[in-house]
């Protein structure tokens, strides 16, 4: 079994316009494609949701607090055309009142995952089957420090038996500039914290983790 990457997103909070960031809006601001180019829209069924816009291998979704930009491939090049995305919504709406940026780089396997379960054995996991207490969902949640931010490392079992590993670099600030730094770092420094924590803290060998999809 080995985990693989799934769910990667680059995240913005702040107090977006969805009135300027319709599909059109977000096609001329943050994908720069000329008026009038194709775009894949999808519509949420109970129409309250903001609708997903995709294009050249990224979706947008463009919500009132957040902006969320997902690549569709799991690699370096998928994060970084997601924070140029992103990157072209900060500069195209500088008004914007900004909170906080976030790059989700997130692991999975399906089943029993030796070094994610090793995480979870201690004296209550002991004393709760010995009450017939079946766990059925837990999760485990670290911060640690990172350049000028920080990075919560998140590991789970979720209650459909998949294990996960969850990396999410984060900076806290209302100011624009650090968060276009914080958008410009390198997928390289971001993978070399993830290998430390991977291989070195969790003790998960370099064979079980693809760290990016081809």
């Amino acid at each position: 079994m080995q985990l693989e990457p799934f769910d990667w997103s680059v995240v913005v909070i702040g107090r977006w316009n969805r009135a300027i960031l319709t599909p059109a809006g977000i096609g001329q601001r943050l994908f720069k494609v000329e008026e009038g180019t194709p775009l894949e829209v999808l519509i949420a069924i109970d129409a309250l949701g903001p609708p997903l816009v995709k294009h050249d291998g990224l979706t947008v979704v463009a919500g009132s607090d957040r902006l969320i930009v997902q690549p569709d491939v799991f690699n370096r090049d998928g994060v970084a055309k997601a924070c140029e995305i992103a990157a072209n919504a900060i500069f195209s709406l500088p008004e914007t009142p900004l909170s906080a940026v976030g790059v989700n780089l997130k692991y999975r396997c399906e089943d029993y995952f030796e070094p994610i379960d090793n995480a979870f054995t201690n004296e209550i996991d002991t004393r709760a089957t010995e009450l017939e207490l079946n766990r059925i969902e837990s999760q485990l949640q670290n911060s640690y420090n990172f350049e000028s931010g920080r990075v919560n490392v998140i590991i789970a079992i979720g209650e459909d038996g998949k294990r996960s590993l969850a990396f999410n670099f984060e900076l806290q600030t209302n100011k624009k500039d650090d968060h276009l730094t914080w958008l410009a770092t390198s997928f390289d420094t971001f993978a070399s914290l993830i290998t430390k924590v991977s291989e070195e803290l969790l003790q998960i060998p370099k064979t079980e983790i693809k760290y990016e999809l081809s």
